[in-house]
């Protein structure tokens, strides 16, 4: 049997391999665990952690080592698509009109978007594969005798090693002993059915556990598997954003607009100026790239890359980085109460027993029906109170353990004494299903009911424990009262979350008493509404049902994937937080699914959002820090349409009635460029949150944008009146209208950046610096003629004076305008 050496593994993935795999592969199906016990020099006690790490660097960690694409190749893709192409094509016109000037200017702002794109990608990737490293795979592994937790890249050939329903397979393992094991292996064969698993059966790296458990023994990993790689839970492939469309979907409108007018200023000029097309060509191309986002691709990185490291260091990590719009725009957030409006956290606090039993009965069998290798925490909890209290655990033995499963709502176990020969079940679970298991009297039930529903309204949750002899009926045991408290913050949370315009519902498997208690304590709300009321009911009536209850309670897996379907059907937009196999579907079906830190392999490979802290402070600031981006990256969108809008008229006016053309060619391209910088600045920017959810209205953004472009562009046209006092060329009054411009744009940015008033929020560095090089550099080259022509002192100071005034009557014009078009 042949077993790849680290130095191996790069044979390993060429056209051998699947022949070799295959090989290795039917060579373990045919031996038994005996025979692989032997070959692998292992045993059930499992390896050392010694022998573990001379065989991790003898066969290399379990893991794939992913191909990164050239940086070369990936900073010359950047010079590909529609606005690279853009840029390209006016440097091949000014090239060939000889326009040198022009055409370095365009080669340069060309570069720079491309360098700033280039970077900020590679640091999002980057950050990405750091993501990937944190949101690894672990693996319940057998080393030197004791159940651990390890790194499933830290598991090595013949470890043994612990599986249960939720897992991802961490490696190629054969089975050594299974408890109703079904296994889900669509994602690597297309299989639509979950596959029975038993004893000596081979376990691919990559699928997932649907029921039961194992303990297996680990055969391939890394390249040594059947597929020849472990599960990738991340993906680094960066998406087109929803928002990226729709920015791109107004650009084209802008597009369509200029090109009509350059069409139109072409035939005035040739028709009736006389003007020649070769003269009118660069300026041509270059009014339409005015209209080009030229800057979006890079702004966009930098504000999804700056906003992923911001969130990873609060513990949120980003699985998507279209969750990070997403989460801008969800308005109903459905929680799982355990570990975000509780603290996970349960403890035995009250134990009730039926008539000639007593508490340790109750604990006791309840610890035997649990398995502490599971690491569950209701497992945990019960464990820990036998043991505390003393208990003979260990004068049973564990024959056969069936796990808790949702479906079942309960745990079972076959246990046999040490002392004696006869075995005996005991089962654990939810009250609802355990009492109707046993043979009980009215009043018993009533007892049991009454005592159930104590423990409920103290905020308990509440475990049945049930027993039977071999041959006999269920005896009904008693009850555990566990005990997960409310986080202190919850209450507090809850209301910031309410006060940004979310609508609140929690999700639990508990009863109604208890759903009802809790959702009361931390402000949720009081109309808790069981899973059982949506039976029965049409479509509509189980939307309307959900739309207006604070929560629900007693519910099963399917319950949480309809509860998130009928709420969008309704229009809204949810985000579902969860954390075992039983939540993947409804977190695969929410607008924004996001895993809590507990919470299983297949929750956090299906979710948008990964949380590395328990609470909702966590989903608060996901939600705050994506709305910020949503807002750098609209405050970006309105700047673009209002400078277009007002470049575009304001060329069309004066070209038509004073017959001249405002701005040279390689003025406008010098205006793009360091306009275009301090826009990507707006990236980095401070921003202030939207106390509501955040929507795309294209409409009202246009027209509000397009009001504006109007307010400024009548003072720009009153500017340019003014200059016939200073200027006594054409070429002059060119600087003069570039100038003019160039201040004004730079400082809208101020105005535009946020939706207070001008002095409501601190810029960030990097506009103000930004925003200074514009003004400066404009000033410096139109005082001393360098590039352009030149104009005085006075004309400078009369346009920067001027266009300081009349930013402060804009700001407020904005305010005014903001409340009017809600945007």
């Amino acid at each position: 049997m042949k077993i790849y050496k680290k130095n191996e593994y790069s044979q390993s993935k060429n056209n051998n391999s699947k022949t070799n795999i295959n090989a290795f592969i039917q060579d373990i199906k045919d031996k038994d665990i005996t025979q692989i016990f032997k070959k692998l020099n292992s045993s059930e006690k499992g390896l050392s952690e010694i022998d573990a790490k001379e065989r991790i660097n003898k066969y290399g960690p379990n893991e794939i080592i992913e191909k990164k694409p050239s940086i070369i190749l990936k900073f010359f893709k950047k010079f590909i698509g529609p606005i690279p192409f853009m840029l390209e094509l006016a440097i091949i016109v000014s090239y060939i009109l000889s326009k040198y000037p022009d055409m370095y200017i365009i080669f340069a702002l060309l570069i720079f978007n491309s360098i700033v794109s280039f970077i900020e990608e590679y640091k999002a990737d980057n950050s990405l594969q750091m993501l990937k490293k944190r949101i690894t795979v672990n693996a319940r592994v057998l080393r030197d005798s004791n159940w651990i937790t390890k790194p499933a890249r830290e598991l090595t050939i013949g470890d043994i090693v612990r599986v249960r329903i939720g897992d991802i397979i961490p490696a190629d393992m054969k089975i050594i002993s299974a408890q109703d094991l079904s296994v889900d292996q669509s994602i690597l064969t297309g299989e639509t059915h979950s596959k029975f698993k038993d004893k000596n059966d081979i376990l691919y790296s990559g699928s997932i556990v649907k029921n039961g458990e194992a303990v297996s023994i680990v055969t391939g990993i890394g390249y040594n598997t059947y597929f020849g790689y472990t599960t990738k839970l991340v993906e680094t492939a960066r998406p087109q954003l929803h928002l990226e469309k729709e920015i791109l979907r107004i650009m084209k409108y802008i597009i369509v607009v200029d090109v009509l007018l350059v069409i139109f200023l072409f035939i005035y000029a040739s028709v009736v100026l006389k003007f020649s097309i070769a003269s009118m060509l660069p300026f041509g191309i270059i009014l339409l790239m005015a209209s080009v986002p030229v800057a979006l691709p890079a702004a966009i990185t930098v504000s999804t890359a700056i906003g992923t490291e911001k969130l990873a260091k609060k513990s949120v990590l980003i699985t998507k980085l279209d969750a990070i719009e997403e989460a801008s725009n969800v308005n109903v957030i459905c929680f799982d109460k355990t570990g975000t409006i509780t603290q996970n956290l349960l403890q035995v606090k009250d134990v009730f027993a039926l008539s000639n039993y007593s508490r340790s009965d109750v604990i006791l069998n309840a610890a035997l029906a649990s398995k502490s290798e599971d690491n569950d925490s209701i497992d945990m909890a019960i464990i820990n109170e036998a043991i505390t209290s003393k208990y003979n655990i260990s004068g049973f033995n564990q024959i056969k353990f069936t796990p808790f499963t949702p479906a079942t709502k309960s745990a079972r176990a076959v246990i046999k004494p040490k002392s004696k020969n006869q075995t005996f079940e005991v089962v654990k679970g939810a009250v609802e299903i355990l009492i109707q298991m046993c043979k009980l009297n009215e009043k018993q039930k009533q007892i049991i009911i009454k005592k159930s529903n104590e423990f409920s309204k103290n905020e308990f949750r509440t475990i049945a424990v049930i027993k039977r002899q071999h041959g006999s009926n269920f005896e009904f045991l008693g009850i555990i009262a566990l005990y997960d408290k409310p986080r202190k913050d919850a209450k507090q949370l809850i209301k910031e979350l309410k006060n940004l315009g979310l609508n609140i519902k929690m999700l639990t498997g508990d009863d109604i008493a208890i759903a009802t208690q809790i959702a009361k304590e931390v402000g949720i709300g009081t109309k808790i509404i069981s899973s059982s009321q949506l039976k029965n009911k049409s479509q509509d009536e189980i939307a309307d049902l959900i739309e207006e209850s604070s929560g629900f309670a007693e519910i099963y897996p399917e319950d949480k994937f309809l509860i998130v379907k009928a709420l969008q059907r309704k229009g809204y937009r949810v985000a579902m937080t969860g954390d075992g196999i039983n939540d993947a579907p409804a977190l695969k079906q929410a607008d924004v699914g996001i895993c809590v830190k507990s919470g299983t392999d297949i929750a956090k490979s299906v979710s948008d959002i990964v949380l590395l802290k328990d609470g909702i402070e966590v989903v608060v600031d996901a939600i705050k820090e994506s709305r910020k981006i949503f807002e750098r990256i609209r405050t970006y969108t309105m700047f673009k349409l209002i400078r277009v809008f007002q470049l575009l008229f304001f060329i069309f006016f004066i070209f038509i009635f004073l017959k001249i053309i405002p701005m040279t060619a390689f003025m406008l391209i010098l205006l793009i460029f360091t306009i275009d910088i301090a826009n990507i600045s707006l990236s980095t920017d401070k921003a202030v949150y939207s106390k509501f959810p955040d929507t795309w209205d294209v409409k009202n953004l246009v027209n509000y944008s397009a009001v504006l472009s109007m307010v400024s562009l009548s003072f720009l046209l009153f500017l340019t009146s003014l200059s016939k006092y200073f200027v006594a060329t054409t070429s002059q009054f060119q600087t003069y209208v570039f100038l003019m411009f160039e201040i004004n744009a730079a400082l809208m940015l101020y105005t535009i950046r946020s939706r207070l008033n001008l002095f409501g929020l601190k810029p960030g560095k990097y506009v103000v610096l930004t925003s200074l090089f514009g003004i400066l550099f404009s000033i410096f080259i139109s005082y001393y003629g360098i590039f352009v022509a030149k104009i005085n002192i006075y004309a400078i100071i009369l346009i920067l004076i001027l266009t300081i005034v009349y930013t402060l009557f804009f700001d407020f014009i904005k305010l005014a305008l903001y409340k009017y078009f809600k945007v």
